[in-house]
């Protein structure tokens, strides 16, 4: 194991890009306690309960996991720990979430259904 300052990103390359320089509409930031089987996702992109528009951009946002009850003694996850921009603490869920989460992901590339998300600010 050694440290990793920048967050974990999860992208898929065959989906729209923004800008000049391709960056993914869409993509995930991830931190995980396997220690503790828990895990938070962060997902930027199009909201997909707007209606679609001449502008790319006037539907992004982001938003974090939402768990339903508050884990236990977790501990802090990082959306960047350089920065030190931490998730909620209610951004925890089981990581079995996680990996189902990413698996939908990977078949809609759309945000997860197969949870609950919060509004965030971090984008």
């Amino acid at each position: 194991m050694h440290d990793q300052p920048h967050p974990t990103q999860v992208a898929a390359h065959e989906l729209p890009t923004i800008g000049v320089l391709n960056i993914p509409d869409r993509m995930f930031e991830l931190d995980v306690s396997r220690r503790r089987d828990v895990g938070a996702l962060l997902y930027r992109g199009p909201d997909e309960n707007l209606p679609a528009g001449g502008d790319p951009m006037a539907n992004l946002g982001s938003w974090t996991t939402r768990a339903d009850v508050l884990a236990e003694g977790c501990g802090l996850l990082f959306i960047d720990e350089a920065i030190r921009t931490e998730f909620p603490a209610d951004a925890m869920v089981p990581l079995d979430i996680v990996r189902q989460a990413l698996l939908e992901f990977r078949v809609t590339g759309t945000r997860p259904t197969c949870m609950t998300w919060q509004k965030s600010d971090v984008y």
